[in-house]
């Protein structure tokens, strides 16, 4: 029997605890360990002085917060701030009336070509000059066409107004000092009275009598009075020049408008 030596009995071990200067010194904590500064104001800085709370829902991570606006400088800001005073202000704070539009024929800014400061003499000489022919006296007139033009008004009243303008030069004449070879002319307003006379005298021109029925209906089956046709004589190439009629002019009060009178020319066909 092999003999060893025997560990002692456990109540054969000393009771007494090691002395506090026996323990092992406590390590400190490495660097890496220590918890990490706090952000925002030092300790006892007043409220206002602690960083802003941070936008988002509460709770949401730092990623969740709202993007900055994308696009050009003040996309996605809100507009500008109302124009006028704030809310109950006095009466006296509110911004001046502005002053009425200005009235008359400078009321849309100065004519094209216009100097700069408005002078109403600026452009004369890019002007073209129109000789007005003057309208028929009352009497009784042999005539020859010499132009059936349409053009569009200048007068301010009836813009966009088409007028007929037909001129003639005086073959024979009832009316002393109107002599053979003086011009006048009758205009007609298409927008008002014009088109029975524009009838009248197209008729008359393609030798039918105004008013007469068989003639109208003739002429009209050939076209004459269709806007293709009417654009063709008061065209440039003046197709009607030449021709000769009868014309009597008289004086004749409006039925509309009692008092007012005008002149009333009646157009017949000639043997050309």
């Amino acid at each position: 029997m092999t003999q060893g030596f025997a560990p002692p009995p456990p109540w054969a071990q000393p009771t007494q605890p090691a002395a506090p200067w026996a323990q092992p010194a406590a390590q400190p904590p490495a660097p890496w360990a220590q918890p990490a500064a706090p952000q925002g104001a030092p300790p006892g800085a007043a409220p206002w002085a602690q960083p802003a709370a941070p936008q988002g829902p509460p709770g949401a991570a730092p990623w969740a917060q709202p993007a900055a606006p994308q696009g050009p400088p003040g996309y996605g800001q809100p507009s500008a701030a109302p124009q006028g005073p704030p809310p109950g202000a006095a009466p006296w704070a509110q911004p001046a009336a502005q002053p009425p539009a200005p009235q008359g024929p400078w009321a849309y800014g100065p004519p094209p070509g216009a100097a700069p400061f408005g002078s109403p003499f600026a452009g004369v000489g890019e002007s073209q000059v129109f000789t007005k022919t003057p309208f028929f006296p009352l009497g009784a007139f042999l005539v020859q066409i010499e132009e059936l033009k349409a053009i569009e008004s200048r007068d301010p009243a009836k813009l966009g107004h088409i007028m007929i303008v037909i001129e003639c030069s005086i073959l024979q004449s009832n009316v002393p000092g109107v002599v053979a070879g003086n011009r006048y002319a009758q205009v007609l307003d298409l927008m008002k009275y014009g088109k029975p006379d524009l009838k009248a005298i197209l008729t008359a021109l393609h030798g039918g009598r105004p008013g007469d029925p068989q003639w109208e209906q003739h002429l009209g089956q050939q076209g004459i009075y269709e806007p293709p046709a009417i654009v063709h004589f008061t065209g440039p190439t003046n197709p009607l020049r030449g021709r000769k009629l009868a014309l009597t002019t008289v004086d004749q009060e409006s039925r509309k408008t009692p008092g007012k009178h005008f002149t009333k020319h009646n157009w017949l066909p000639v043997q050309q």
